[in-house]
């Protein structure tokens, strides 16, 4: 791995090209040659790649009408990047991102776009120590609009001067926000550590609402 400063004539970058990977790591930017991730036969890869077969291939049964739908879909609603920037996806792209949340939620699969809103995004996302239970401890305030769940990413534990990213977190868990609060999240973490990241995904049309965020050092 080289450190790079300006890779590409840019402020920063990021992803492959030719068989090199371009990222930054604690403000360092770095570009080092592609190679195959030691999980790739994990079990969550391989349900990840099953979910995505199986979505896409659901593309092809629709008729030209329901993927006409699909890309009015797109052309009306714009998707932010890893940059903060908004991007306008393909029809398919949209149809395969809802119905994998749908899947993951264990809910039906949707043939046609959604006509409801976006979810609103919950007000706040706090984590707290409770020295009583050793458990981190989420609090995300009241809620505009009908019960949705929650989706929880974590990061893994990471040293106390590093701050959490979003690249880093990984799914945790399905919350119903109709729990009392705060809610458990992390019971007997490393003393670490860790970023929290949440939103809504509705559970009947895939849709997300924007991300919060928060992290803890565990003691």
């Amino acid at each position: 791995m080289a450190k790079v400063k300006n890779p590409l004539f840019s402020i920063e970058a990021r992803g492959g090209l030719d068989g090199l990977v371009y990222n930054t790591w604690r403000g360092i930017s770095y570009v080092k040659t592609n190679t195959t991730p030691a999980n790739e036969s994990s079990a969550n890869r391989l349900i990840a790649q099953a979910r995505l077969a199986a979505v896409s291939a659901l593309w092809r049964d629709l008729s030209d009408t329901q993927r006409d739908h699909w890309r009015r879909f797109a052309d009306q609603h714009l998707f932010p990047d890893w940059t903060g920037d908004d991007i306008r996806l393909p029809g398919f792209h949209w149809f395969v991102k809802l119905n994998c949340q749908l899947d993951r939620h264990g809910s039906a699969y949707i043939d046609d776009p959604p006509s409801a809103p976006f979810p609103n995004a919950i007000q706040q996302c706090t984590l707290s120590w409770n020295d009583i239970t050793q458990d981190i401890e989420l609090t995300w305030g009241s809620i505009v609009g009908n019960p949705i769940p929650l989706d929880i990413w974590i990061t893994n534990p990471m040293s106390p001067g590093r701050i959490p990213r979003k690249e880093d977190a990984h799914f945790h868990l399905f919350l119903a926000d109709a729990l009392p609060q705060p809610q458990p999240i992390l019971g007997l973490p490393e003393s670490l550590r860790y970023g929290v990241w949440v939103r809504r995904v509705s559970d009947t049309t895939g849709l997300e609402s924007l991300w919060m965020s928060d992290y803890i050092d565990v003691p």
